[in-house]
């Protein structure tokens, strides 16, 4: 007894060691590379004061791995905004470990590819563009999405029409990442965009630059948007309805109403949602019926058009919790019982981004009565 009682002491004690060993080693390996990470923005800090530009020399073997050598331009990349710290970025990722770059652009380990491509976003060499443009399509998610990232960093016509293209290969689920960037991208990305929509003699690929041409103001003409408000291509003309909400010409908004009477109810309902955020009364006539559609999101669309228009929509909607449909009922006090803030937060921001997937792809979207 007293032997097991003696080997349980002692393997405990082997493990209680063994933890205060390794947790050593953990604490002595995060200072060393604590005063790696600062020593090195304190060179490079240096070096930027200074503006010296023969970076090469300043730098020992040590430091002149990507690994180490990005978080601290990332770093100071937050921090300091001047006209020649891009040209610094450039020069000291080119000079030092543009190898390397590739290297891990190359690698089988995802992780590493995401490395490189971080470093592209921060510094875009032209050297490497190509390859960036390679991973639009990469398998790995993150992957994907860092060279979304570096790709639009690029801002040349020809990142931008691959991002496109790209886009257009995929299924509108998973375009969210591409779309997304691209819609907050520089504006000589917006151009390159509306470019290829003149260009181009393929619908589909107008469907992908319309849904970000769509979601601004002012790079559309008035033309522009008429000609797709009348296409019988039925995405052309959803799109176009939902870029009159953004570039509310006259003629187009009268083209939207027209919609609210459409056969297709998907059309329907973002000609709805479009003269809601317009806050164009004199189409509440065409809003009130919508409310008892036999399609769900028509009511929903119709209640959300409604509750846009202020305390003449609410009035509406408080009217309409007397109807027969229980569906109605449940909609419209929704809608009336939702604060003010998460209202314009939900609908007026995540909404319309998300509006296509919700509606347009019936094989995601049942017919819910």
């Amino acid at each position: 007894m007293e032997k097991l009682v003696y080997i349980e002491y002692l393997f405990i004690l082997v493990i209680s060691l063994g933890v205060a060993i390794a947790g050593g080693i953990f604490e002595l390996r995060t200072a060393f590379i604590d005063k790696r990470r600062k020593r090195l923005n304190t060179i490079v800090a240096k070096l930027f004061s200074e503006k010296i530009l023969e970076v090469d020399q300043f730098f020992p073997k040590k430091y002149r791995t990507l690994r180490t050598l990005l978080p601290a331009l990332e770093e100071i990349d937050r921090k300091v905004a001047a006209p020649y710290w891009t040209f610094f970025k450039e020069t000291v990722l080119h000079r030092i470990i543009e190898k390397e770059i590739d290297l891990y652009l190359t690698s089988i380990n995802w992780e590493k590819t995401v490395l490189g491509l971080k470093a592209l976003e921060l510094a875009p060499l032209p050297l490497y563009q190509e390859k960036v443009l390679s991973l639009l399509a990469d398998p790995v998610d993150i992957v994907r999405f860092h060279a979304i990232k570096a790709s639009i960093a690029f801002t040349t016509y020809r990142s931008t029409k691959s991002l496109i293209t790209t886009m257009e290969t995929m299924p509108a689920v998973l375009q969210f990442p591409y779309r997304d960037a691209l819609s907050k991208a520089p504006y000589s990305v917006h151009q390159f965009v509306l470019q290829i929509y003149r260009k181009t003699e393929s619908t589909s690929e107008k469907i992908e630059c319309l849904k970000i041409l769509g979601i601004k103001a002012g790079l559309l003409s008035e033309a522009e948007i008429t000609e797709a408000l009348q296409s019988s291509n039925r995405y052309l003309c959803w799109w176009g309805i939902l870029a009159v909400s953004n570039n509310p010409y006259k003629p187009c908004i009268d083209l939207v109403i027209e919609n609210l009477s459409s056969g297709m109810w998907q059309l329907k309902a973002v000609a709805a949602y479009t003269i809601g955020v317009l806050h164009y009364a004199a189409a509440t006539d065409y809003l009130i019926p919508l409310i008892e559609a036999e399609q769900f999101w028509l009511r929903f669309t119709g209640a959300t058009a409604l509750r846009f228009l202020g305390e003449h929509g609410m009035s509406i909607l408080e009217a309409a919790k007397q109807s027969k449909s229980d569906l109605a009922k449940n909609i419209v006090t929704y809608m009336l019982t939702l604060p003010e803030s998460e209202f314009q937060k939900g609908m007026r921001s995540f909404f319309p981004m998300n509006l296509d997937t919700v509606l347009l792809h019936e094989e995601v979207n049942p017919n819910v009565s």
